[in-house]
């Protein structure tokens, strides 16, 4: 009878984790935590920019076929809003406020009648993307391909110019 109640008080005192190991196992997670969190961000960052590039890509093409109907590049528009004569030329769908999701808006823009703007930039027509986000901004200048402005986004950087090619 002895022999059982040692038994069951050996088994009682060793059912849970001691304080080091469980130390040691937060310790693994946070280590594991910092080394991909940073990669994830960035992952994300990129998929971001690769959405607002897609966008310009089909903003782009809309106000190709636009001028090529009319011989004209569409007004400039608002923040958030699209220029009226690009409006049967987008999808049905396409927003030009992605505010609770990115804190993104677009502008479209033409500067066609402004030479020195128009020498400067390197283009005539292209969209703004306005955000307060600098690291999103970066994004888009690496994922972007095309010619856009500022060339270098600084600190102060709270939008870039995605231009049109050849315009």
């Amino acid at each position: 009878m002895s022999h059982d109640r040692v038994s069951m008080v050996t088994i009682r005192n060793r059912s849970g984790f001691t304080l080091i190991e469980l130390m040691i196992v937060i310790m693994i997670i946070g280590i594991l935590l910092n080394i991909s969190l940073p990669n994830y961000i960035s992952v994300k960052k990129k998929a971001h920019a690769a959405r607002i590039v897609s966008d310009y890509k089909i903003v782009r093409d809309a106000a190709i076929l636009y001028h090529a109907d009319t011989g004209r590049w569409p007004s400039t528009s608002r923040a958030g809003r699209p220029p009226k004569q690009l409006i049967e030329y987008l999808p049905k769908d396409f927003s030009w406020d992605l505010g609770p999701e990115l804190s993104v808006r677009y502008r479209w823009l033409n500067f066609a009648r402004r030479r020195r703007l128009r020498r400067r930039l390197g283009g005539s027509v292209g969209l703004i993307v306005y955000s307060k986000d600098r690291s999103l901004l970066k994004a888009i200048q690496g994922v972007y391909d095309g010619p856009m402005w500022p060339r270098r986004i600084s600190r102060r950087s709270r939008a870039v110019i995605l231009l049109v090619e050849n315009s």
